[in-house]
């Protein structure tokens, strides 16, 4: 729970994952965990034992890590009127529903017994509720009054929930990082929103089967899960958006068939995920926006045929798709922005023909795609650059034809292996449609 910057907490970030470990997550009264041999993880024997709950309470613990200093904030909110026991000693204190339990713990307050060899006293904080059946959400990220714009650390080391009534949970998001957890559960069937729900989470390395069948967000749930590889089959049949759902996992290798029928946002969904190879394929016909998608992720090699066509925005969808050779047959008849679409695809190929003629904005769509050798579109009808990609004459002629008939727009082909072989003819075919060749 000590302060600390930005900068430490980005390098803490990239620990390696053999160093990390993760939480065990407990769903609908079934305790679900990866084995000890292939997670490497082992609760700590010096560890105060947890209260045991069952999956008929309304109850929060948290044993928490207090260090030798004075910044051992602890926050957190509770929907309905619920009672706290910090566990060090201090008096049981009473919130009304959604005020914010603060509490900063003191090491001498705590009993030598429970000292930890790595220094740090240990706390079992309890929440009840003050009224049966009233626990409907929890918020373990909230702001200690007392941090002002510092960031800290949490000192959550295990945290078991159960709340048959929970319907919304946040276990981090931005406020602090959670880099002591190690044990999570939660025994709930009733949660709709998993938005953030392991939200820098850096040790969560695997997940056990979740009940997410009343989900309907799943919006930046796993963002920022660096170590996490892989995740077990989710119900997502109500899900309308799954925006940043992967963001920045980068040891994520695969994902089983999801179902998203249902989502409009596929926004940011595997933004960085660098070790993604393959993704199955996803029922996409209800999407608007796919703006980058598929950012940095440098070892996709294919994508499947995805239903595009109610997306508006393809910007950034493969910026830096280094290793991607081709793109099935998109429609993107609807797709008004896209800004940087291949941005970095240096594998890049060839793209089927795409439609372009409602776009407002085709800047740097290919922008450092060297091994483009087809690039033609239909209805193009704004500025845009193929500037040094390897683009043969007849590959620069199919361009030209796909072309619309503009004024003013210019159509930049410089540093191709066509350029020098394009006849009279063949550029009459763009500046007869009012377009100006740039080629130097």
């Amino acid at each position: 729970m000590k302060l600390i910057s930005l900068a430490v907490l980005f390098l803490l970030s990239l620990l390696p994952t053999q160093a990390l470990a993760y939480p065990t997550v407990v769903v609908q009264s079934v305790e679900v965990s990866v084995p000890a041999e292939s997670s490497g993880y082992v609760r700590d024997t010096e560890w105060l034992t947890m209260p045991t709950i069952t999956n008929t309470d309304e109850v929060l613990n948290g044993l928490v890590a207090v260090n030798d200093g004075e910044n051992n904030y602890l926050a957190f909110s509770v929907t309905g009127a619920y009672t706290v026991d910090w566990g060090d000693g201090s008096a049981t204190e009473s919130f009304a529903s959604g005020v914010v339990a603060e509490h900063n713990f003191a090491f001498a307050n705590l009993g030598v017994e429970t000292t930890h060899t790595e220094g740090y006293r240990q706390a079992i904080v309890s929440v009840t509720m003050q009224t049966p059946g009233t626990m409907t959400a929890i918020d373990l990220d909230e702001r200690h009054s007392g941090v002002g714009n510092e960031r800290w650390q949490l000192g959550w080391m295990d945290v078991e929930i159960s709340g048959p009534s929970i319907t919304s949970f946040a276990l981090q998001s931005n406020e602090a990082p959670m880099l002591l957890l190690k044990e999570f559960s939660i025994l709930s069937n009733s949660i709709t929103s998993f938005s953030n729900m392991f939200n820098n989470c850096y040790s969560l390395q695997s997940i056990p089967l979740l009940d997410t069948s009343a989900g309907t967000s799943f919006s930046s749930m796993f963002r920022y899960c660096s170590s996490l590889q892989s995740i077990p089959l989710l119900d997502t049949s109500a899900g309308t958006s799954f925006s940043s759902m992967f963001f920045n996992c980068y040891s994520l290798q695969a994902i089983p068939l999801l179902d998203t029928s249902a989502c409009t946002n596929f926004s940011y969904m595997f933004y960085y995920c660098s070790s993604l190879q393959s993704i199955p394929l996803l029922d996409t016909s209800a999407g608007t926006s796919f703006s980058n998608m598929f950012f940095n992720c440098y070892s996709l090699q294919a994508i499947p045929l995805l239903d595009t066509s109610a997306c508006t925005n393809f910007s950034y969808m493969f910026y830096y798709c280094s290793s991607l050779q081709s793109i099935p047959l998109l429609d993107t008849s609807a797709g008004t922005s896209f800004y940087r679409m291949f941005s970095y695809c240096y594998s890049l190929q060839g793209i089927p023909l795409l439609d372009t003629s409602a776009s407002t904005n085709l800047s740097d769509m290919f922008y450092s795609c060297s091994s483009l050798q087809v690039g033609a579109m239909s209805g193009t009808a704004l500025s845009i650059k193929y500037h040094s990609a390897y683009l043969t004459t007849g590959a620069i002629v199919d361009i030209f034809n796909g072309l619309a008939s503009v004024s003013g727009q210019t159509i930049t082909i410089t540093g191709n292996i066509g350029v020098s072989g394009l006849s009279a003819a063949d550029r009459l075919i763009a500046t007869d449609k009012g377009w100006v060749i740039v080629d130097a």
